[in-house]
């Protein structure tokens, strides 16, 4: 009788109360409720801190050779890079030939290491290229990420990020209809995200904003005292700044929103963007957050073609958003569907069957 498949992931150093946390975190505790859901033993492997949810889920004892060993896995699957952790780990695991892939999460993508370019060169160089190496393969979020990465293997497997099904919106879209009220949601890390272009755009063309009634809320947190100075003195009147927000405040935030924003550089796959979408909130954002694929399959939003051009196109989008509402809160709730994780866990269950498949073959 054939056993379950029995996946280890491997986390960040830290995965802490769901309620408070956003990214990597949420998919990856989201994701293996739904592996186990579905026939798979899925676990977590937490570096240095305990997981506080899902605890029957997670390992997280300090000795990861007795651990592995007990648990057996079939593959691990380590999530983000740039973590000494992982290469000790990894190297155990060759020793023992237990398969294991990479997950980046948009950490190989080519314009995120033009940040600290030096030490992550050197990094790479010293540990990395031969932790990436000696992998078994990359699981990237989607083709954009896979066409942007510094490594490529012979095995690339594309998986999606999830979301779960919001069954009842916690309010009716009751909006202002004499102002536009567009969110960004994020951390405020100003060259990763955009920020230093949406700031831009606000400040060049303030006079339009104020006149058409256009607000731009914040929420997030700043990396830095550097970048807080920077986003305090280029903020605008219209500009309105905000603690995080997680869990259902996040949520009633973002249905309440008319768009979101994100002028990212690179990203993997962001949780914001399907969040928006599940909520019926529009997008507009740059091909560089992978989604706009998406985006332009269903017309929910508006995927920014030239950069440098970024106020006419916005001025575009939300004369169209107004001329046909109502359309696109709906077709952001079908694109979102795509993403479900009841939907997505038929792809997985048959990527990791090949996977399994593969490695027994090569064996």
């Amino acid at each position: 009788m054939q056993s379950k498949i029995r996946i280890l992931h491997i986390s960040q150093k830290e995965v802490t109360l769901k309620n408070k946390i956003s990214g990597i975190k949420t998919v990856l505790i989201d994701e293996i409720e739904y592996e186990n859901l579905n026939g798979i033993d899925s676990k977590i492997y937490s570096i240095s801190r305990k997981i506080e949810e899902n605890r029957e889920k997670v390992i997280n004892e300090i000795n990861y050779k007795k651990d592995i060993k007990k648990y057996n896995p079939d593959f691990i699957i380590f999530h983000g890079f740039y973590i000494l952790e992982h290469i000790f780990i990894a190297k155990y695991l060759k020793k023992n030939n237990i398969p294991y892939y990479i997950k980046p999460h948009a950490s190989f993508n080519k314009a995120s290491q033009k940040k600290s370019f030096f030490k992550k060169y050197l990094a790479r160089k010293t540990f990395f290229d031969n932790y990436v190496n000696q992998s078994n393969g990359i699981i990237f979020l989607n083709e954009e990420e896979r066409e942007n990465s510094i490594y490529r293997k012979k095995n690339e497997i594309i998986l999606s990020n999830g979301i779960k099904k919001k069954e009842n919106s916690y309010l009716e879209k009751k909006k202002d209809r004499d102002k536009i009220n567009v969110i960004y949601l994020g951390r405020f890390d100003i060259y990763h995200k955009g920020l230093d272009r949406l700031l831009k755009l606000i400040k060049e063309n303030e006079k339009y904003f104020n006149e058409k009634k256009i607000i731009f809320n914040f929420y997030g947190k700043f990396n830095n005292t550097k970048e807080k100075k920077f986003f305090l003195k280029e903020m605008r009147k219209n500009c309105i700044l905000n603690e995080s927000v997680y869990g259902n405040e996040k949520e009633k935030v973002l249905e309440q929103g008319d768009i979101l924003v994100l002028l990212s550089r690179y990203e993997g796959m962001p949780m914001v963007i399907l969040e928006a979408l599940a909520l019926g909130t529009p997008c507009f954002i740059t091909k560089e957050t992978g989604m706009g694929e998406w985006i332009k399959k269903y017309n929910c939003g508006w995927v920014v073609e030239d950069p440098d051009n970024i106020f006419k196109e916005l001025k575009s989008f939300i004369k169209c958003y107004k001329k046909s509402e109502e359309m696109y809160i709906e077709n952001a709730k079908k694109c979102s569907e795509e993403f479900l994780w009841n939907n997505l866990i038929k792809i997985y269950l048959k990527k990791y069957g090949e996977i399994i498949r593969d490695e027994k073959h090569n064996l």
